[in-house]
């Protein structure tokens, strides 16, 4: 399916295209181009993602040639980007790093389809990163005699932190398998 950029804005506002934030979308930004529409969707939709499950996103870059770049400043110098990558944390500290590359887009792509594909590798990719947490793993790499905190305590930390990964692995699951989540 054909679509020109303006077409698809078009769709956006009128309401046959939605996704997370797709009713003020544009009041923080003014796309002017479909990959910068994509970057501004994706970066509110892992927000959305990691704050709904009582966590929060203190980086989300966007992968380009030069260097990771923040969203703010790949819209205003209209830089390109292959892909995005975010942090998850957990209570107690721990965090992990997700990384998703953008599938490609032309203008035979359906942007409702490639923005839900989006959001898919988002999730899967999320759920995957979570799921390979290892308290134990954690506990031998970073644990040493002259911290701060017991063994014991360090690793009831770090177990902490696994539950709620795992827990934040399953509620994306069940978010996706069951439709919940923005999938008009």
């Amino acid at each position: 399916m054909k679509q020109s950029f303006k077409e698809i804005i078009e769709q956006i506002k009128n309401g046959e295209i939605k996704f997370p934030y797709s009713d003020t979308l544009f009041e923080e930004y003014s796309p002017e181009n479909v990959e910068q529409l994509i970057y501004i969707t994706a970066y509110n939709y892992i927000v959305d993602l990691v704050e709904s499950y009582d966590s929060y996103v203190t980086d989300c870059s966007f992968r380009t040639k030069g260097s990771d770049t923040p969203i703010k400043k790949l819209i205003n110098k209209d830089i390109k980007s292959t892909g995005v990558y975010f942090n998850i944390e957990a209570p107690n500290d721990s965090w992990l790093y997700v990384e998703v590359d953008f599938p490609e887009y032309n203008e035979e792509t359906d942007f409702k389809e490639y923005i839900n594909k989006l959001f898919t590798l988002i999730d899967n990719r999320s759920v995957e990163r979570c799921l390979e947490f290892s308290a134990d793993e954690e506990f031998n790499e970073l644990w040493n005699r002259n911290s701060q905190y017991s063994a014991r305590d360090f690793l009831e930390s770090l177990d902490g932190d696994e539950t709620f990964f795992r827990e934040f692995a399953d509620k994306v699951k069940g978010e996706r398998i069951y439709g919940r989540l923005y999938r008009r």
